[in-house]
């Protein structure tokens, strides 16, 4: 028989050992737990970025590839990521711990932690074909809407130029009938039409053209002064009003002005004792894609790239997609179209990424609708 004789003393330095490598070997195992954490947190913050810069890649995309396909005059189609889910198979952790043992082991502890976590995205691709998504895209846009982008100090030019794509001035005649008698056009593929319109708006903004809220008393059918049943009190609306805001009357450029029109909206023109209307015709988000497309064809068929004020005397272009000839050019979107590659470059864009992202918004906010709406009227008091 083999007999082993410890004395006590040994045997206290044994336990205390024995008790250091178990207390390494959890602080370890808590470590490599603790680093699994980091790793999975990591992990989820990176995917969670990842998949934003994509979903706005996917949509300056689409829109771009919008655009193109109007510049050839196809019909847009619309498509978006929804329902984005996020799978994981497990996270797992791994710990090699290396403990010397025996009399003659130095005290060289090894200690290996691993940590493995798998994700996978899934996600699903929207068509937008509704018959309220279509009616939403094609409604003009709102009076309400584009008071709102005008108060946010976007360039008013711009807007003028991407809501804006008619007006025609009307006049009584002597039989109570409307005369057509002037109409500004806003087409890209027409240089000379385009740049009347463009400096009249232009002119507009200079005369202190503003959009207001207005409050009026609705009126009965004898003309009276409209009131509420239960309180016998007038029913007050309120209204977007385009309005010339300046004191100075005498320096007014545009021919709006000039000759005192009413500006209203089709298709209702209130009969004025001046009889005098000039009517806007506001696009919807879906005309406005169709525009960007003339834009874009107007530079390639015609070599005209239309410009828009963006301040005093200083002009730049609206919007700007075109071939990547050399394949080396940096770009802000890219997309195949044709078997082409088109890039909106980031040298020379114009306002390309504000009207993208304009796009966007107003196509977000009309991506429903049961019916074509008609647009109220817009009123001009001098």
């Amino acid at each position: 028989m083999l007999a082993f004789n410890i004395s006590s003393s040994q045997y206290s330095i044994l336990n205390i050992t024995a008790m250091k490598r178990f207390i390494l070997f959890v602080s370890g195992l808590g470590l490599a737990l603790g680093l699994s954490g980091c790793g999975f947190s990591k992990s989820a913050v990176t995917q969670s970025l990842e998949i934003n810069k994509s979903i706005s890649d996917g949509d300056s995309k689409v829109m771009l590839l919008n655009v193109l396909r109007a510049s050839e005059h196809l019909p847009p189609v619309f498509t978006g990521m929804s329902g984005i889910r996020v799978s994981s198979s497990g996270v797992g952790t791994s710990a090699t711990l290396s403990i010397p043992f025996g009399g003659d082991a130095d005290n060289n502890y090894g200690f290996t932690p691993s940590v493995r976590s798998n994700h996978d995205l899934y996600y699903d691709v929207a068509v937008f074909q509704t018959k309220e998504f279509m009616c939403g895209i094609l409604s003009p846009i709102k009076p309400e809407t584009f008071k709102y982008y005008w108060d946010m100090g976007w360039p008013k030019s711009l807007l003028l130029n991407l809501f804006v794509r008619e007006v025609k001035y009307y006049e009584m005649d002597n039989r109570n009938r409307l005369v057509l008698v002037k109409k500004l056009t806003n087409y890209p593929m027409n240089a000379t039409e385009y740049q009347k319109f463009t400096e009249e708006m232009n002119l507009l903004i200079g005369d202190s053209f503003d959009v207001v809220y207005r409050e009026f008393c609705e009126k009965d059918i004898d003309g009276n002064n409209a009131k509420q049943k239960d309180t016998n009190l007038p029913i007050i609306a309120r209204t977007v009003a385009f309005i010339n805001a300046s004191n100075n009357r005498e320096k007014l450029n545009s021919y709006t002005f000039q000759n005192s029109y009413v500006i209203t909206l089709p298709p209702e023109i209130k009969k004025d004792s001046r009889g005098r209307y000039a009517v806007f015709y506001l696009r919807s988000p879906e005309a406005i894609i169709y525009y960007l497309g003339e834009i874009v064809r107007a530079g390639q068929v015609n070599g005209y790239y239309p410009e828009v004020y963006i301040g005093e005397n200083r002009k730049d272009r609206i919007f700007v997609a075109r071939p990547d000839v050399n394949g080396k050019d940096d770009a802000l979107v890219s997309v195949s179209f044709n078997d082409k590659k088109y890039i909106i470059p980031r040298e020379g864009s114009g306002r390309s990424l504000e009207v993208i992202s304009l796009l966007m918004q107003l196509v977000g906010q009309q991506k429903s609708s049961s019916d074509l709406p008609q647009t109220s009227t817009i009123r001009f008091e001098p």
